[in-house]
C-alpha cells in the first residue's frame, strides 16, 4: 500500500479540495445538529427515554452513513449489467456457503469456499468489479485469522486496487481498504509501517468526512490500539480522551458511541494503573448511560461492573462485593452480563480471601462460560486460570497444575506464546512449581516468561521489572544469591 509514493502525494493534495466540499456539508449539518442537541438535552432532563433513543438515532445517522455523493458512487460501482442478476444470485449463494463454513468453526474449509467466491466473481462478474474486491477483502480477513500473511497481503492489495480504480483513491470506502491493510504489517511485526498506513488513511478520511464520523473513529481506534499494545499507554489514553471529546461534539455525550469511548478509556487507564482516572470516567459514563437509557441498560450495568472492579483494585473489595451483588439482582439470569458480573465477583472474593466461595462461583459459571464464551475463548481461559490460582491457594497443587497446563495449551494454540495472558500463566505455573519445591521445573518457565516480557514490552518496563523480581525470588529461595542479585538490581532500576 505504501509502494506508490506519487499516488500518496496526489492523495494528500486531494485533501484540500475535499475539505471545501465536506466543510459545506458540515456547515449545513451544524444548524440541524444544534436543534437536535437542544431537544435531546430537554428530553434527558425530563427523563423521556423513548424520545432520547429516537433523537440519538437521528443524531448518529449522519455521522455513520456515507454522504449522498459517496453512497451513490458506491451503489453505482456495485451494480451489474442487465441480465447478470442470476450471476449475482449465484455469487450471494456461494458467499453464504463460505460464511456457513466460517461460522461452523471450519476455517480451512471456509478459506477454500471463499477462494471459490473470489474466482467466481473474477471470472463471471469481472476481475475489476467491486463484488470481486469485496470477496477478496473477506478472504483477506480470514487469511489474517489463519495467520497466512503473504496471501492476505496479496488479497488486500488486489481489493484496494479495484476500489481505487472504480471509486477513486479518496473515496471513504477506498480509504477504509487502505486502513485495513495495516493489519498485514502488524502481523509482520512492522509497527512503524502499520502506523504510517493509519496516519495516511486518517489524513485522507478526515479530508472526506467529519471528524466524528464512524469511519474516522475506526481508524483512530486502530491507532490507539497500536499505542496501547506497544507500551505507549499514556499516549493511548490521551488519544482516546481526544476521541471521546470529538464524539461528544459530533453525536452528544449520551450517544452509545461516546459511552463506549469512555468505557474503553477507563479500560486503558485501568491497564496503566491509573485507577482514580478510570473511576472518574466510569462514574461519568454510568451517569450518562443511566440518563440516556436507564440504570438497567446494558451500558450502565457493564460500566457498573467495571467500576466495582476498580473499587476492588484500590483496596475496597467489600464495597465492590456489595456493588456486584446489587447489580446481580437486576441482571437477567443465564446472560453474558451475569457471567461477566460473576467473573468480577470471583476476583473480589479472592481479594477477600474467600477462596472456597470463589472456587464455588467458578464451578457454578464454568458450564455457561464454555457456552457463552465459545467465540471469546480468552475470557474463558482467564476464568479457568482463576480456578488454577484458587486451587493453588487452597493447597490442591496437582489440580492447580492440571488447570494451568490446560489454560496454557489452549491459549498458546489460540494467540501464541507472546500474548500477555500466556506470559502471565507461564509465570503462574512457574510460581506453582516453586511453591511445590520443584525448582528445576520452575526456573525455565520463569526465565521464559521474563524473556517474553522483555521481547514484547521491552527490558526497561514495569512488567519486566516484576518478572525479574519473581525470578530473583526463585533463585534466593534456592540460596543462589549470585544469580538473584543482578535480577533484583534490574527490578529496582
Amino acid at each position: 500500500m505504501l509502494r506508490n509514493q506519487n499516488q500518496k502525494i496526489k492523495l494528500v493534495g486531494l485533501r484540500w479540495m475535499l475539505r471545501g466540499v465536506v466543510g459545506g456539508l458540515v456547515f449545513c449539518l451544524n444548524f440541524a445538529q444544534a436543534d437536535d442537541f437542544s431537544e435531546l438535552a430537554s428530553a434527558v432532563k425530563a427523563g423521556r427515554l423513548a424520545q432520547i433513543a429516537e433523537l440519538l438515532k437521528s443524531i448518529g445517522e449522519p455521522q455513520s452513513a456515507l454522504p449522498l455523493p459517496f453512497s451513490e458512487t458506491l451503489t453505482s460501482a456495485r451494480a451489474v449489467s442487465p441480465g447478470m442478476e442470476d450471476m449475482v444470485g449465484a455469487f450471494d449463494a456461494l458467499t453464504l456457503e463460505a460464511e456457513a463454513s466460517f461460522e461452523s468453526g471450519n476455517l480451512q474449509q471456509g478459506l477454500v469456499d471463499q477462494e471459490g467466491v473470489v474466482m467466481f466473481a473474477s471470472d463471471v462478474i469481472g476481475p475489476m468489479h467491486l463484488l470481486t474486491a469485496d470477496a477478496q477483502f473477506r478472504l483477506f480477513q480470514k487469511l489474517l485469522e489463519a495467520g497466512i500473511q503473504p496471501y492476505a497481503e496479496a488479497m488486500i492489495d488486489a481489493a484496494y486496487g479495484i476500489y481505487a480504480e472504480q471509486l477513486g483513491p479518496s473515496h471513504p470506502s477506498t480509504v477504509q481498504m487502505l486502513a485495513q491493510s495495516h493489519w498485514v504489517y502488524l502481523m509482520k511485526g512492522d509497527i512503524e509501517t502499520a502506523s504510517d498506513i493509519l496516519d495516511i488513511a486518517q489524513m485522507q478520511m478526515q479530508a472526506a468526512l467529519p471528524p466524528g464520523h464512524a469511519f474516522n473513529q475506526l481508524i483512530a481506534e486502530d491507532q490507539i490500539r497500536i499505542l496501547n499494545q506497544t507500551g505507549r499507554s499514556e499516549g493511548a489514553a490521551a488519544a482516546q480522551q481526544a476521541l471521546c471529546a470529538t464524539l461528544a461534539d459530533a453525536v452528544s455525550v449520551w450517544h452509545p458511541r461516546h459511552l463506549a469511548c469512555l468505557d474503553y478509556l477507563a479500560i486503558i487507564e485501568i491497564d496503566r494503573g491509573e485507577l482514580t482516572a478510570a473511576g472518574e470516567h466510569l462514574r461519568l459514563g454510568i451517569a450518562l448511560a443511566t440518563e440516556a437509557a436507564g440504570a438497567g441498560s446494558e451500558r450502565a450495568v457493564g460500566m457498573t461492573l467495571r467500576q466495582a472492579d476498580v473499587l476492588r483494585k484500590i483496596g475496597n473489595a467489600g464495597a465492590a462485593k456489595t456493588m456486584l451483588n446489587k447489580a446481580l439482582k437486576t441482571i437477567p439470569g443465564g446472560s453474558e452480563t451475569e457471567l461477566r458480573a460473576k467473573a468480577y465477583l470471583v476476583d473480589t472474593l479472592i481479594d477477600l480471601a474467600a477462596f472456597d466461595e470463589a472456587l464455588a462461583v467458578v464451578a457454578e459459571v464454568e458450564p455457561s462460560a464454555r457456552q457463552l464464551w465459545a467465540n471469546n475463548p480468552q475470557n474463558l481461559y482467564a476464568l479457568l486460570g482463576k480456578r488454577g490460582d484458587l486451587l493453588q491457594r487452597l493447597g490442591r497443587y496437582n489440580d492447580a497444575e492440571a488447570a494451568f497446563l490446560a489454560v496454557l495449551e489452549g491459549m498458546q494454540a489460540l494467540v501464541g506464546e507472546s500474548d500477555p495472558m500466556v506470559i502471565a500463566f507461564t509465570n503462574n505455573l512457574g510460581n506453582l512449581y516453586e511453591t511445590m519445591g520443584l525448582y528445576d521445573q520452575a526456573e525455565p518457565l520463569m526465565k521464559r516468561a521474563l524473556a517474553l516480557v522483555e521481547g514484547v514490552r521491552g527490558a526497561d518496563g514495569p512488567e519486566a521489572a516484576r518478572q525479574s523480581n519473581n525470578l530473583a525470588l526463585l533463585y534466593e529461595s534456592q540460596g543462589s544469591f549470585r544469580e538473584a542479585e543482578p535480577l533484583y538490581k534490574k527490578s529496582i532500576l
